[in-house]
């Protein structure tokens, strides 16, 4: 039996926080938990399951994959993981939260991914990653932990986009803040 960690707050990719416990990683060991979760997601979505629990033992088992459970009373809430792609920035993540749990922890497990996506295409030698993740056109609760980090993330990089654009105007020939030698006053 496990037992839940205290709660802690995460820093997601793109401004969203939400307080839950701990992910741990996950091995085969904890097929069963997984499997159960999957198919209660997938009634819930689709009205049926897409996955046999080899599909699922090949995933724990695969090579490089990262796989986190998130516990609640000693039972897995949420489910997912992360495996970087070979020679590219590109990484695969997937997540599941049971049907029963606050979906809020959508939030955390989806920024639990992303910081660790971002360690692997660092590690891999790449400043940025790409993220590779397949949402069913059904599940418009996955969809809103996406949209709602596609919404931070374009703030940032809109925020960045318009800084850049401000600097680019500045060096301009006439500007009072031009440089011939490039450098910006």
């Amino acid at each position: 039996m496990r037992v839940d960690p205290p709660p802690y707050r995460m820093a997601a990719c793109a401004g969203v926080s939400v307080t839950t416990s701990a992910p741990q990683r996950l091995s085969i060991d904890d097929l069963d938990g997984v499997y159960a979760l999957l198919r209660a997601s997938d009634l819930a979505v689709l009205g049926m399951t897409d996955f046999t629990t080899d599909d699922i033992s090949a995933d724990l088992l695969r090579e490089g994959l990262q796989a986190y459970g998130w516990y609640v009373a000693g039972q897995l809430a949420a489910y997912s993981w992360v495996s970087p792609g070979s020679d590219s920035n590109q990484v695969e993540l997937d997540l599941y939260v049971h049907p029963e749990q606050d979906a809020a922890l959508g939030h955390d497990v989806l920024a639990h991914l992303c910081a660790r996506a971002s360690e692997l295409a660092r590690a891999a030698g790449y400043r940025e990653r790409w993220l590779d993740i397949g949402i069913y056109r059904q599940d418009e609760r996955s969809q809103s932990w996406l949209r709602r980090w596609l919404r931070g993330w374009h703030h940032v990089h809109q925020d960045a986009y318009r800084s850049h654009r401000r600097h680019r105007r500045h060096r301009r020939a006439g500007s009072p803040h031009h440089d011939p030698a490039g450098r910006l006053r």
